[in-house]
């Protein structure tokens, strides 16, 4: 693949240049249908954060079965498996981006394996359903132990 054959897309608030290759989304709302529309047009998801914790778009491009560039800050490497999931790249390192999209751009089989591989991790590990009954067994068995030891004393 060559430079002619990437595009970015940008999900943001902010004014952007108009350049080729570039297309700008202003407007577009969580969970919209132009939203998912985007992912599943999509090949990688990037996300070159300096300080969110672990950002819901991560489960969101991995449920589409993106591979993720992103960067081991706070608990995105529970989503993002460097080379396992997707690739991790040190804050504020425009080469290390650079490389690591590049990788993924020119490595169709890597690319498509860290997909599948995002996509089960987040149905198996971040699925809110899931995750809600694991919550409730945990809060039941907690205020059954509570009462039982409230009940001895």
């Amino acid at each position: 693949m060559g430079r002619s054959d990437v595009e970015l897309h940008v999900v943001t608030r902010q004014a952007l240049p108009d350049v080729p290759g570039l297309r700008v989304y202003h407007d577009m709302q969580p969970n919209s249908a132009e939203l998912r529309r985007l992912y599943q047009q999509s090949d990688i998801f990037c996300l070159p954060t300096q300080g969110d914790c672990l950002p819901m778009v991560l489960a969101e491009a991995g449920a589409a079965g993106l591979p993720i560039v992103s960067t081991p800050i706070a608990a995105i490497p529970e989503v993002v498996r460097d080379g396992e999931t997707g690739l991790l790249v040190p804050p504020e390192d425009p080469a290390a981006l650079a490389t690591a999209l590049r990788r993924l751009i020119d490595d169709e089989t890597a690319r498509l394996q860290m997909g599948r591989r995002v996509q089960e991790l987040v149905r198996r590990d971040h699925d809110v359903r899931r995750n809600a009954r694991r919550l409730l067994e945990v809060l039941k068995r907690t205020a059954d132990t509570s009462y039982r030891v409230g009940r001895a004393a």
